[in-house]
């Protein structure tokens, strides 16, 4: 079918900007004129990964359905005729996919994207935000905690600016694909929904839901380091999954202050591979982004793991009842295995 005038959107993340919020607005909201692609999730990227990339079965998101190979390849052609009839049943003027996995998924995936929706959009338009290395690298910290990984590796961490993007403006051709910091969003006193609304010229309306994922305090991220290192090696495959949803939900309200994972400093400084990274997306933006040697004023830093292990010995009282258990010091000899026990112990509650 010949490419029509009609623009479609595709949000490309990175991860750590506010995506679940906007994915969660764009899915509930009934736009005039503007469609959603529709999916059992708010979050195209299983659906990206099921469409255009190799193997989707073996990857995680969809592994856990129990998707084999076979019953991959016959949800691809399912999924792949309700997009087109979406597309062809719709008289919208503006379609919007939205899928984090974009900016960190193959190029081929990316160009096989691109192939699909050119036969029916002349208009392809990509945006996505950007975070600074400091800020992405201590929400993926977060997040690989969350879901199950202790992932210390700076390198692993590291936003890779160029691999993320270079390939979409090459692809798309750098016009079409559109960069905003996502850090500024504060400075500007505005939201990521709001703000990516009124980008792609949808502006959401007054009483839009803002959904924020909440972040972790320094003593929960700290504790849950030390059950997913040490506590949960002391169980079971069918514990660990018994016991994990209440490990990371109870934990996660446990208070503290606000924490930054940046590790030496110096060492990132004197990474080539990484300042020149890091100097590409800046003149991408043409803005600094560096926020690797700035002051974070009172925010609780861990640059190893034995800063981790210590604020979760100092903070393990803190996951049962107030006064029921005292509070560790981490000099003390012993203190690590206490923690370790009790970490283990508070686990066992969620059985």
């Amino acid at each position: 079918m010949e490419a029509d005038k009609r623009r479609l959107i595709l949000h490309a993340g990175m991860h750590k900007t506010g995506s679940t919020s906007i994915q969660h607005w764009l899915r509930n909201t009934a736009f005039e004129d503007a469609h959603y692609f529709k999916w059992r999730q708010s979050n195209h990227s299983n659906l990206f990964v099921l469409l255009f990339e190799d193997n989707p079965h073996e990857y995680l998101g969809l592994k856990r359905s129990g998707l084999t190979q076979e019953s991959a390849e016959e949800l691809r052609v399912e999924q792949r005729k309700r997009m087109i009839q979406q597309i062809n049943n719709n008289d919208k003027s503006t379609f919007v996919f939205s899928a984090e996995r974009i900016s960190s998924a193959p190029r081929s995936a990316v160009q096989r994207m691109n192939t699909f929706f050119s036969e029916y959009f002349n208009d392809i338009q990509v945006y996505a935000y950007v975070r600074r290395p400091a800020g992405f690298m201590t929400s993926m910290f977060q997040q690989h905690l969350k879901t199950g990984s202790v992932q210390l590796n700076t390198k692993q961490l590291w936003p890779d600016y160029k691999g993320r993007f270079a390939r979409l403006d090459e692809i798309f051709g750098q016009d079409s694909v559109r960069l905003r910091l996502y850090d500024d969003l504060q400075a500007r006193n505005t939201d990521a929904v709001t703000d990516f609304g009124n980008w792609i010229g949808l502006p959401p309306s007054i009483d839009t839901e803002v959904r924020r994922n909440q972040s972790m305090r320094s003593s929960a991220v700290a504790l849950l380091y030390l059950y997913r290192k040490y506590a949960a090696e002391m169980l079971t495959e069918k514990q660990r999954k018994d016991r994990d949803k209440f490990v990371v939900h109870n934990l996660w309200q446990i208070e503290g202050q606000p924490f930054s994972f940046k590790p030496v400093t110096g060492d990132l400084l004197k990474d080539q591979k990484l300042q020149d990274d890091m100097g590409w997306m800046a003149n991408r933006l043409n803005i600094d982004i560096n926020d690797l040697d700035q002051d974070i004023g009172a925010r609780v830093v861990f640059s190893c793991e034995d800063d981790l292990v210590r604020e979760a010995i100092q903070s393990s009282h803190l996951m049962f009842p107030q006064g029921s258990t005292p509070q560790l010091d981490p000099d003390t000899t012993g203190a690590r295995e206490e923690a370790i026990r009790r970490v283990a112990q508070f686990s066992e509650l969620g059985q």
